[in-house]
């Protein structure tokens, strides 16, 4: 699938399509499970899970939003 297809079906959230391609080809070109830290509502987690590999997203969804200091809500998301 190509990154335009792949963008297009990720949830939303704060990655921009520039810094999708960017993600996308760096972890290509790496082998293993891949850590991310700081995972928001999962559109990079999605984008890296595209690679098939498992993907270990860490994130305690707490500051995102003054409206939602437990990161329930986001976490809900």
């Amino acid at each position: 699938m190509q990154i335009e297809e792949l963008y297009e079906k990720l949830p939303t959230g704060w990655l921009s399509f520039e810094e999708a391609k960017a993600l996308l080809d760096y972890a290509s070109r790496t082998e293993g499970d891949i850590v991310e830290f700081g995972s928001y509502k999962g559109r990079s987690t999605v984008l890296l899970a595209s690679l098939g590999r498992v993907v270990h997203a860490v994130d305690p969804f707490k500051g995102f939003d003054t409206s939602d200091p437990s990161g329930e809500n986001i976490k809900r998301d």
